[in-house]
């Protein structure tokens, strides 16, 4: 595996017997942004999905048949809701969402033309390029 960008030392992920990812790090930091990888690299699907999902924008990729879901997520409004926490939320803990985003997004460039089989079975390209959480 090539070298993250955005990582200031070495990490080590390792996986044990049924799979789940071991990450070593001097620094909290590169632990976060390569857990944020590591969850894209094994969920990106599940991820992108859930995200469609809760902000009603689920037929984007699923078609029309999700317009139904999509009006009952918008009248719910967990974007808001989860917009609301986010202004609430300690600038600590808005760097530790931000640098996490930034390993999906890591993951999202590196492999911008190999998605795997779920998203591109389904036709969708989800964003890179900026922040997952907006300020």
């Amino acid at each position: 595996m090539q070298p993250l960008k955005g990582l200031a030392q070495n990490v080590s992920v390792r996986r044990n017997a049924v799979g789940v990812p071991l990450i070593e790090s001097s620094s909290f930091h590169d632990a976060l942004f390569t857990l944020g990888y590591v969850h894209a690299s094994d969920r990106i699907g599940q991820m992108v999905t859930l995200r469609l999902l809760a902000q009603g924008r689920l037929a984007e990729m699923s078609g029309a048949d999700a317009l139904e879901v999509d009006r009952l997520m918008r009248a719910i409004n967990l974007k808001k809701s989860a917009d609301e926490l986010y202004k609430a939320s300690s600038p600590r803990i808005k760097r530790f969402f931000e640098v996490y985003a930034r390993g999906v997004n890591a993951y999202l460039f590196r492999y911008r033309d190999k998605l795997p089989p779920d998203l591109a079975a389904q036709g969708y390209t989800p964003n890179t390029g900026k922040p997952r959480i907006r300020r």
